[in-house]
């Protein structure tokens, strides 16, 4: 493992892991490769793609110790959170 990690750090490899609710396409696959590569400034991008259903909508996507969350699931649990800490009620007062 470290091997492979260290010849991917010299060549310019990065790992990228996409995990969304459904199964995607080869085109999107592709698409969001190529929308990674752009917006990050990587060599070349290795996408590995995982099926989630719990996220139940959106996207996780992980590449160099950064995680992107922008799944349904994920939203549940911060309004979950907003609702336990009352926040709401904090505000009116």
């Amino acid at each position: 493992a470290a091997f492979i990690e260290q010849y991917q750090a010299l060549k310019g490899i990065h790992s990228v892991t996409l995990t969304t609710a459904v199964t995607i396409s080869e085109e999107m696959k592709q698409a969001i490769q190529q929308k990674v590569k752009a917006e990050k400034g990587l060599g070349t991008v290795e996408l590995e793609t995982k099926t989630d259903e719990r996220l139940i909508g959106g996207f996780v996507l992980e590449f160099d110790n950064n995680l992107v969350d922008a799944s349904i699931l994920r939203d549940l649990k911060d309004i979950r959170n907003q609702f336990l800490r009352n926040d709401y009620i904090h505000k009116i007062r």
